[in-house]
């Protein structure tokens, strides 16, 4: 019983630990909010436009890094002998969306780099 609090507490400590800074300091926030996402994608003419999508991009891309290093994190804990048979469905899901975040960061980077190259084609007047 004492070792199964023991778990419970460093779980409940890791997880705060790991989330506290996602949602109060340590996650850039995207620039846009969804509206004027879809605002300026609808209208983007200008370098400077395609400029702020693919720093909106930028920033979605570092958020989920942080999931992604969050989650392998939580990952890690879960394989750890005292968890057993206990943590591999834990493990599981912490590795697929480990796994999926860190793609969703690579596809907003690429998406970032996709309207940096907007820009500079219209910066040099190819259309």
């Amino acid at each position: 019983m004492n070792r199964r609090l023991s778990e419970t507490f460093f779980l409940v400590l890791v997880t705060v630990g790991s989330v506290f800074p996602l949602i109060h300091c340590g996650a850039p926030k995207p620039i846009l909010s969804s509206r004027k996402l879809i605002d300026l994608l609808k209208n983007a003419k200008t370098p400077d436009d395609h400029l702020k999508l693919a720093a909106h991009f930028r920033a979605e891309a570092e958020e989920f890094e942080v999931q992604a290093r969050h989650h392998e994190e939580l990952a890690a804990y879960y394989r750890a002998p005292s968890w057993q048979i206990r943590g591999a469905v834990a493990t599981a899901h912490c590795e697929r969306v480990g796994t999926a975040t860190r793609e969703a960061a690579d596809e907003a980077r690429a998406l970032a780099a996709m309207h940096e190259g907007f820009a500079k084609e219209l910066s040099s007047g190819k259309q």
